[in-house]
């Protein structure tokens, strides 16, 4: 009904309203899929956008506040992150996704509004029979994460130095979305790694020649215990000793070879491939 509501809301005549008041969609799904092709039909890319956001919220590892939906949402899968591609304003993709989607104000955190909103988006077809031009493959989503987590790893945000590798750690944590990209990539590397496209995906950033992405990467990675369970860890004075420290040792070690995170993160078609084709060990990207 919500949804309904929300739809008449964005109608500019009260004639409009009234014609649409006696077309209303009888049921859920097609509810939905009115909002979503009045979006789709509009001006601008919105409507890519609310869809990479929906993509995200079904297929995520765990709950996103705003801040680090609405850079996930924009990211190039081609470019990368560049600030010029982040909304204005976070708050204005909950109005693309409208009733679809519910934002709690105190965690920041949002959430597909409805059980039949998941149930909507994860069908291929509708009430009656026809196509769901608005469906969300699951493995689509995935690929989808996964590209926009190395994507954002593989950017000059994430890759630019300063002299200073304290300072330049630090700064990889200023954007809320860094923890997801850092973290979360092998998650949705494992739903997709025995497709090709997925394999292919993991194999080029393992194997980077973009030595410094990559490497940032796996310090961040090595150092997980100092830096995930503590968000703000450079906040706080002994989180930041405990850090520096666990760095310092860090880089004494020679990093393990790109055939070690894939075998670790159980991703056993990228393993295989990095066997056959024989490609660098990460170790020797330092040389």
């Amino acid at each position: 009904m919500q949804c309904q509501l929300d739809y008449l809301a964005t109608l500019d005549r009260d004639v409009a309203r009234r014609m649409a008041m006696e077309t209303l969609a009888p049921g859920l799904p097609e509810t939905y899929k009115r909002a979503l092709d009045k979006l789709s039909s509009g001006a601008g890319d919105r409507y890519n956008i609310a869809k990479k956001a929906l993509t995200w919220l079904l297929y995520a590892g765990r709950p996103l506040t705003l801040p680090e939906l609405a850079l996930a949402s924009v990211i190039d899968l081609q470019t990368g992150y560049d600030e010029e591609y982040e909304l204005d304003d976070p708050q204005r993709l909950l109005d693309y996704c409208g009733s679809l989607v519910k934002y709690n104000a105190s965690t920041r955190v949002v959430e597909i509004s409805h059980l039949s909103v998941s149930q909507f988006l994860k069908s291929q077809q509708i009430t009656g029979g026809s196509v769901n031009d608005h469906y969300l493959d699951e493995d689509k989503g995935h690929l989808l994460i996964l590209k926009s987590c190395l994507a954002w790893l593989s950017s000059p945000y994430f890759s630019k130095r300063s002299g200073d590798l304290f300072n330049d750690i630090h700064s990889r944590f200023e954007n809320d979305f860094a923890n997801y990209a850092m973290y979360e990539w092998p998650l949705h590397a494992a739903k997709v790694d025995g497709t090709p496209e997925g394999s292919q995906c993991v194999i080029a950033f393992l194997t980077s020649p973009e030595a410094n992405c990559l490497l940032g990467w796996v310090q961040l990675w090595e150092t997980y215990e100092n830096c995930a369970q503590n968000k703000r860890w450079w906040q706080n004075e002994a989180h930041r000793r405990t850090f520096q420290s666990s760095l310092v040792l860090w880089n004494q070690k020679q990093p393990p070879s790109a055939l070690y995170y894939a075998s670790l993160f159980g991703l056993k078609s990228s393993a295989q491939n990095l066997l056959l084709e024989d490609q660098i060990p990460l170790q020797d990207l330092q040389k």
